[in-house]
């Protein structure tokens, strides 16, 4: 985040202006900033705002300003921030980041290499200079509290303006300054240092006389002004020009010619944060290499990075293309060619380098070296040791390995999180913002709307980011619409290839780009580059030996192979957790797929790479089984796109038993991951194409099957009887604990709790029959047994699992937490309801557990409701909700829209509620989750008795009450908090008899008949829900 000062106050992110707000909260800002890092007490900011007398009530509205701007410049990983501090406030910032701290920054470093080195001091004061924008705080000209300020920075502009004068004059040249110092002359008539400086500027061009001239008129207008002589220091000046002090001379420089950077004819987007990091860290060393991925637009970077730093290089910028070169051994004359040095006689190209650059201060760009890295580096040697003003900025898809050489890996522009689908988000990806802005050279006109960010975005997420793609993807917009685009994604290397014509040739196409860099591999680096492209996740070392070896090979050749890819850029590495991750960018791994066919070893590399995938998975099912939720749920989100890509491949060939094994190993991490539905369709998938597959495989990946299809909502009745079948078949007590469990869920899910409870104690004495070990059945048996008020043989199971779990070492089951945390609110102890489920929440929470953290959510949020804290119930009631939504689970979306409904009318919004309402029968309607369609009735009929229909809400009443009393669960009394009041109050609005009647009349209703009868006609696809 930037503060601007040096002009009008401007606030950027991401260098676009931030809207801080009104002129008083600007205000606000500009004395926070004057003071920045230090404090401001609110006297001293009433004070200063509000010099007649601050208004009624001014530390509040001082306070209110100050949070408006809290919230203006809350960005993620801001630099930036204002903190209460007694007795006022204080802007703690990073002193780069306002400009005026840094100007002052720059402007005494240079001060304090004026005499010495005069190049760095001109070069720093040029780019001191260059921060400034009009006026200091422009727009406070008028303001009492800014002018002190104001005066203090002109008078330090001034004295810059000067002191760069001064640096430009101890370099020779005065012909450049002459003109400038004339006209400040006539500004600012009495600045005697100015006046010395026209005087040796002339004495310097051979113009003694008129330097002397200079003198008079000095010395005229000061006693003009004041009557007195002028300066002692400016009458010696005099003086040594009339003795012809040589010591005024300028040492001889020669003249260095610098040739314009190329000019851009697009927009440079999205590169601020990597440009200011490239800046700093050619400020600190003198050869800096940008690495990067073929495409990623390295030349580009390299070009305006260094039009930006160009004031720091009093003797130019030189862009030195070795593209087109082809012997390494050739790069000194290339360079010399360049900057215009014409090799004579027996002296070679170094040695004419070194002569030219050993006294300029200088920046070459040597470009696209990969290709000649051995003798650039040799060149970047030699000349660094021989020039010490000499700076280098190289580009190359390796480092060159020179000492004292510093890398910065060039990454993909930012592309939009994988659930992004807001506008506003996409608008701040980097990848976004170059797609539209290249598509509109294609397609006049054209901006992200909502109809098309969805397409934009997946364009941008299918080529990581690489601008040359996303360009080259944009440009086919001449040709196709913007959905074909986007269904071509897996086909880049085809699509992509109408690039410009007065590209290089390797940049005008994707193919070309990637053929460069395969180019440049030696052939085992080849084969491991197209072996390691199948995998389609974050990969560890010990993944690709398994995979990518040819069983002979060492870990350590492996290793080797993929330290040589990640020099290259063609394989991103990431240290993490002690353990380095890779991972190819996709354009990158499409062709290295496409390679890898053409190399006849497809099959094979897949077949390993299934095959290992499936033991893996194996860790899965092993760490549910000893109840590590954790690892089952770190395993899967590591690998997850390996396991789908080994799934694919094993469905599509005739490795059926394989498919079996993998999805039946991965079902416990969907199902604790919350993707029940994907986890279903592979299963479904996985079981058709193996009907002959054993016994026991099938049963493992049936049982599955229809726990999944169960949470999914699907018809799983024909699996269950197979599964029936199958257990019957097999060995042990254990098949036949997992049918009944089986059939007990779906009891459960139909709500059918009786038939539930049986098949599920069932399932618990058959599974400890042997060993005594509890099953993991009770957890659900508990939740049944709590919805029908068997709160004691509840809590007594779940306390002998809990006690067993924590014998065996164990981590904490938050599901047992959980119904613990139902049982207390049940019985009406909230305090300790509360505790288990908020330990439920973080538990699950820490572990990525989306469908515990959402189910442990609405429960709590049934507490904190009774609890009268609404703000929380609001809270956690919304976050429950969109997780809900996003995976698909109706029962705990209806749920929470039910409760915020509950809120609504509590605070008294009728319409809000009447809205939420006809969303959660909506929504319940889909499952005909018949539990919350009745709580949902019964705060309709509040709903109606509160908008004043006493009649109705009755009878919506006597329906609620009859319907509830059919369902076998116990819930709590705030669950019909409504119904004991209204009543009271009807009985004298209608009398005993109306009161009697209108009951029964809607005790008679059906459940459909009556919400209806509440909320209008609400069908499962009700449009105006």
């Amino acid at each position: 985040m930037e503060f601007r000062i040096l002009g009008p106050l401007e606030v950027l992110e991401g260098g676009r202006p931030i809207d801080v707000g009104a002129p008083k909260q600007r205000s606000v800002l500009a004395r926070l900033l004057i003071s920045a890092n230090t404090v401001v007490s609110t006297d001293r900011i009433l004070e200063d705002l509000w010099p007649e007398g601050p208004p009624k009530g001014g530390p509040r509205s001082l306070h209110v300003h100050v949070a408006r701007l809290r919230r203006a410049l809350e960005v993620p990983g801001r630099d930036a921030s204002i903190v209460t501090r007694a007795p006022g406030y204080v802007l703690e910032v990073d002193r780069d980041a306002v400009d005026a701290m840094k100007f002052e920054r720059l402007w005494r470093d240079a001060r304090a290499n004026l005499e010495t080195n005069p190049r760095h001091a001109a070069a720093t004061l040029r780019r001191a200079l260059g921060l400034w924008r009009g006026p200091a705080l422009a727009d406070f000209t008028y303001d009492p509290f800014a002018e002190t300020e104001i005066r203090r920075l002109d008078e330090i502009h001034f004295a810059a303006v000067e002191d760069l004068i001064e640096a430009e004059l101890a370099l020779g040249n005065h012909a450049e300054v002459v003109a400038r110092l004339e006209q400040l002359i006539t500004e600012h008539p009495l600045r005697e240092r100015l006046w010395g400086q026209l005087m040796v500027a002339l004495y310097q061009g051979g113009r003694q006389a008129e330097a002397l001239r200079a003198f008079q008129a000095a010395r005229s207008s000061v006693v003009e002004a004041v009557g007195a002589e002028p300066s002692q220091e400016l009458q010696d000046l005099e003086e040594r020009i009339l003795l012809h002090d040589t010591t005024l001379l300028a040492p001889e420089t020669a003249p260095g010619v610098t040739p314009d950077l190329p000019l851009r004819l697009s927009s440079f987007v999205g590169r601020w944060k990597d440009q200011a990091t490239v800046r700093r860290l050619l400020d600190e060393h003198r050869l800096v290499t940008v690495t990067g991925v073929g495409g990623v637009g390295k030349t580009s970077f390299a070009i305006e990075t260094a039009r930006e730093a160009a004031a720091d290089y009093a003797d130019g910028v030189w862009l030195v293309p070795l593209d087109g070169l082809e012997l390494a051994r050739l790069v000194p004359d290339e360079i010399a060619r360049i900057l215009g040095r014409r090799v004579v006689g027996r002296q070679g190209a170094i040695e004419t380098l070194r002569e030219f650059l050993v006294a300029r201060q200088t920046l070459l760009i040597l470009d696209n070296c990969e290709h000649l890295i051995g003798g650039v580096a040799t060149t970047v040697n030699e000349l660094l040791r021989a020039c010490p003003e000499l700076h280098i900025l190289a580009t190359s898809r390796e480092r060159l390995g020179v000492d004292g050489e510093v890398v910065h890996a060039l990454p993909p522009l930012t592309v939009p999180p994988a659930a992004a689908i807001d506008i506003e988000e996409l608008r701040v990806s980097a990848a976004v913002q170059l797609f539209v802005d290249r598509a509109s050279s294609s397609r006049s006109g054209f901006t992200l709307d909502d109809d098309n960010r969805a397409f934009i975005a997946h364009i941008c997420r299918s080529v990581a980011g690489i601008p040359l793609a996303i360009e080259l993807a944009a440009a086919r917009l001449l040709s196709m619409s913007l959905k074909e685009l986007a269904g071509h994604m897996d086909d880049q290397l085809g699509i992509l290839t109408d690039g410009q014509r007065t590209a290089l040739p390797r940049h005008r196409t994707l193919r070309e780009t990637m053929d460069w860099s395969y180019s440049l591999l030696a052939e085992g680096d080849q084969a491991l580059l197209r072996r390691m492209c199948v995998f389609r996740g974050e990969f560890s070392l010990d993944d690709a030996v398994a995979v990518c070896g040819d069983g002979n090979a060492p870990e350590s050749g492996v290793l080797d192979g993929i330290s040589r890819l990640v020099t290259a850029s063609l394989v991103l590495a990431e240290g993490r957790n002690d353990v380095t991750k890779y991972r190819t960018l996709e354009p990158v791994r499409q062709y290295g797929v496409e390679q890898r066919r053409k190399a006849g070893e497809d099959h094979a590399v897949r077949f390993r790479h299934a095959t290992w995938y499936a033991a893996k998975a194996g860790t899965v099912s092993e760490r549910s089984e000893a109840g590590r939720l954790d690892r089952v749920l770190e395993i899967g989100r590591s690998h997850r796109e390996d396991f789908r890509e080994a799934l694919r491949w094993s469905l599509e060939t005739d490795e059926s038993t394989l498919s079996l094994v993998l999805a039946s190993r991965l079902a416990p991490f969907w199902s604790a991951a919350g993707s029940t539905a994907e986890g279903y369709a592979w299963l479904e998938a996985a079981l058709s194409s193996s009907p002959k597959a054993a016994s026991a495989e099938r049963f493992s990946a049936l049982s599955y099957d229809i726990q999944l299809g169960i949470a999914a909502n699907e018809p799983v009745g024909p699996r269950l009887d197979e599964l029936d079948r199958l257990a019957s078949t097999l060995p042990g007590n254990h098949p036949q604990a997992r049918a009944a469990y089986l059939r007990g869920v779906y009891a459960w899910s139909r709500g059918d709790l009786a038939a539930a409870v049986d098949l599920l104690e069932e399932s618990c004495r058959l599974s400890e029959r042997g060993d005594g070990r509890p099953s993991r059945s009770r957890v659900l048996l508990t939740e049944c047994l709590i919805r029908i008020g068997r709160l004691e043989d509840a809590e007594r199971l779940l306390e002998e699992l809990d006690a067993w779990n924590q014998q065996q070492g164990r981590s904490r089951d938050y599901w047992l937490v959980e119904n613990l945390g139902m049982i207390a609110y049940v019985r009406g102890d909230l305090a300790d309801a509360e505790r288990f489920l908020e330990e439920a929440t973080m538990g699950f929470g820490s572990l990525r557990s989306r469908m515990g953290q959402m189910e442990a959510m609405s429960y709590m949020a049934w507490i904190t409701i009774d609890l009268g804290k609404e703000r929380r119930t609001r809270l956690l009631a919304e976050q429950a909700l969109t997780i809900a939504r996003e995976d698909g689970e109706v029962m705990i979306e209806a749920n929470c829209l039910w409760l915020l409904a509950r809120l609504a009318l509590r605070r008294g919004d009728t319409l809000e509620a009447r809205s939420l309402l006809r969303e959660c029968v909506h929504v319940g309607r889909r499952r005909d989750e018949r539990i919350v369609l009745v709580l949902a009735l019964h705060v309709c009929a509040d709903l109606v008795y509160t908008e004043g229909d006493a009649d109705r809400a009755l009878r919506l009443f006597g329906a609620a009450d009859r319907h509830l009393r059919a369902i076998p669960h116990i819930l709590p009394p705030s669950v019909t908090e409504g119904y004991d009041r209204a009543l009271a109050d009807l009985r004298e609005t209608l009398g005993g008899a109306g009161l009697e009647a209108a009951r029964n009349e809607g005790s008679a209703m059906t459940l459909d008949d009556a919400l209806d009868l509440a909320l209008g006609p609400v069908g499962v696809l009700d449009q105006q829900s």
